[in-house]
């Protein structure tokens, strides 16, 4: 382990690196966070000027990509162990239906959650 809530993915396309952290949406469009990892999200936000930080979700049926900074301005609530964040409260930056949108996901994964 490197970090208390490090990202599952970390990549590196085209010269812009960034994190991923990779997530499963339960019933009630609910996301669960480990105590560390909306922390650690939080702690870089800032210096990596609120790019190249990601929540990659999927319900089985869409995927959805959320960028770390709305996910981070979403309410949250605690349950048991975890923090909840509701996708009901999230604007995403990718969703799609199978097949995935890969080529939609590579975009903002290279240009941002603004393109830019």
């Amino acid at each position: 382990m490197l970090s208390s809530g490090l990202p599952d993915v970390a990549y590196t396309i085209e010269g812009v690196h960034g994190w991923i952290e990779l997530k499963v949406i339960h019933p009630g469009g609910k996301i669960f966070f480990e105590r560390f990892q909306l922390p650690w999200f939080s702690q870089r936000l800032k210096p990596a000027k609120g790019k190249g930080l990601w929540i990659l979700a999927t319900d089985n049926n869409a995927l959805f990509l959320y960028a770390a900074g709305e996910v981070l301005k979403a309410p949250r609530e605690r349950v048991a162990r975890w923090t909840v964040v509701k996708t009901s409260d999230l604007t995403s930056t990718v969703m799609g239906l199978k097949p995935w949108p890969w080529k939609q996901v590579h975009e903002a994964l290279v240009y941002g959650p603004n393109g830019s």
